[in-house]
């Protein structure tokens, strides 16, 4: 299994691969259920079965998670906003990088647009 990582909203995910790629190419079950958290992201512990398991997966996993208690609820942590609209995704991640410098203008924006009346060439 591969660990957590947050999600990177400028490079992209750095996916090294999933646990559930043999038994989706197998064609077999697979159940995931919580197993706890490594560096404050939630980990999972899949159970793979034989063809036709699918009644022994569930009631494995059912009995994990009732004798771990390790689920917990979702938390919802403050994430970068990035207005929708007047930046591309591009300037957007160049803004949120160096929130003191303001981004240049760029041809097609709204000229009300909250973007566009915090640059210079707007203001002038």
């Amino acid at each position: 299994a591969s660990p957590p990582w947050p999600i990177d909203l400028v490079n992209g995910d750095h996916f090294l691969g999933a646990s559930s790629t043999p038994s989706a190419m197998a064609g077999y079950p697979i159940v995931m259920v919580p197993a706890g958290y490594a560096f404050g992201l939630p980990v999972g512990i899949s159970f793979i079965g034989g063809a036709w398991s699918e009644p022994t997966l569930i009631r494995l996993a059912h009995a994990f998670e009732q004798a771990t208690q390790l689920r917990q609820s979702p938390r919802y942590l403050p994430s970068t906003v990035v207005p929708l609209g007047g930046l591309t995704t591009a300037r957007a991640a160049v803004a949120a990088a160096s929130p003191a410098a303001s981004p240049p203008a760029v041809a097609g924006e709204a000229a009300g647009s909250p973007e566009a009346a915090a640059t210079p060439e707007a203001t002038t």
